[in-house]
């Protein structure tokens, strides 16, 4: 598709001097309408002059008029004789100076937001070497205390389109998706209109069962008071004799695992991994994780001198609990467990509220290997 010359400085003058939107600004002028918006908020482009494409012979002002008038119309580039662009071939990136300084803070930013991106995609992307991405994801970078994550669109090292595109090539390879784990993303649920009582905040009454490595990611506890909606998965059905309970039971009878045997129920979320499901070296990109959530509700069913509700065993006597509840149990082998940004909240675990593995787990050769590890991240 034909592009006008100097693409970002005719949006930035379409963006101040018409009434089109941002998709017909984008579409005309070869880039992402995030890109547009953020050249409207004045986050993207900063300094950069806006030229007029009418002047330029690009435009006539009646196409913009008519694509005013219809925002479903896209702007059609006047033919020229000029010959067309040719498009740069792959290879090395070249980086204007004043903006290499900013490449680690790019680099950052993608391996927080963007960990499905192997180091040679972040590398072509930004024209940098994996010798500088590895500095900065293991914070030895000679300039670390300067590092402040920033999008490479805002920075301009790279447009929308490209980094979308590098995204969902990564996305699509199967290879990639099976060493990785799968991204399983929970947004906020529908509250409930016409009776607001029964989930005011639109939780997810559920307990879930993990049993390989996966990257369970939330968008944010939300606000206190409910006007930010936000991911909540509450324990608090598996109380009683409810349907929840029922099929957690008869969903955890199938399921087989490493580790100790028993089975400690009544977890918002619990993890019953075999040996081997769980990576056995940490890296940020293949970590599984639980991340952004309000977690509540997970209730041990039991009073201050009890550990089980439901058959009355005094505190301090043997465990096996009929209900463990508690927000989070992992039961042996979730190693490199990544546990970040979560709100943990009203729960009543029988062993606390995080219980990472089991003391008495079986004699497997032991190594070191079997420890979990558990980071948490403000």
């Amino acid at each position: 598709m034909s592009i006008p010359l100097m693409p970002k400085a005719t949006a930035v003058w379409l963006v101040e001097n018409t009434g089109l939107t941002f998709e017909q600004i984008a579409d005309f002028c070869g880039m992402h309408a995030l890109e547009v918006q953020g050249i409207a908020d004045g986050e993207v482009a900063i300094g950069i002059v806006g030229i007029d494409p009418v002047a330029n012979a690009q435009l006539t002002r009646d196409e913009i008029v008519r694509c005013e008038a219809d925002p479903k119309a896209r702007l059609k580039l006047l033919e020229k004789d000029l010959p067309e662009i040719v498009q740069r071939p792959k290879g090395a990136r070249y980086t204007p100076i004043a903006k290499r300084q900013d490449k680690p803070s790019a680099i950052a930013w993608l391996l927080r937001h963007h960990v499905e991106l192997t180091d040679a995609q972040v590398s072509r992307l930004l024209g940098t070497t994996k010798a500088t991405i590895q500095k900065v994801r293991d914070r030895s970078h000679w300039d670390m205390q300067n590092i402040k994550p920033t999008s490479p669109v805002m920075l301009g090292l790279c447009s929308q389109n490209a980094l979308d595109d590098a995204a969902t090539a990564i996305g699509n390879n199967t290879n990639n998706a099976a060493t990785r784990g799968a991204l399983v993303v929970v947004y906020p649920n529908n509250p409930t209109v016409n009776n607001p009582r029964q989930n005011p905040r639109g939780a997810y009454y559920e307990n879930l069962i993990i049993t390989s490595k996966v990257k369970l990611q939330g968008v944010g506890p939300g606000s206190p008071d409910g006007s930010v909606r936000g991911s909540i998965i509450d324990g608090g059905a598996f109380a009683g004799d409810s349907p929840v309970a029922t099929d957690w039971y008869a969903k955890i009878g199938t399921l087989s695992w490493a580790g100790n045997q028993t089975i400690y129920d009544g977890a918002v979320i619990s993890i019953y991994a075999s040996a081997t499901a769980f990576p056995a070296a940490y890296s940020a990109a293949t970590a599984p994780s639980i991340d952004g959530f309000d977690l509540r509700g997970g209730n041990q069913q039991g009073f201050p001198g009890n550990i089980s509700a439901i058959n009355g065993t005094p505190t301090g006597l043997p465990g096996g609990l009929t209900t463990q509840g508690g927000a989070i149990f992992a039961n042996a082998y979730a190693r490199n467990l990544q546990i970040t940004n979560n709100v943990v909240q009203n729960n009543g675990g029988a062993y606390g509220t995080i219980r990472i593995g089991t003391p008495d787990v079986p004699e497997l050769g032991f190594t070191g290997a079997e420890v979990s590890c558990l980071f948490f991240q403000s």
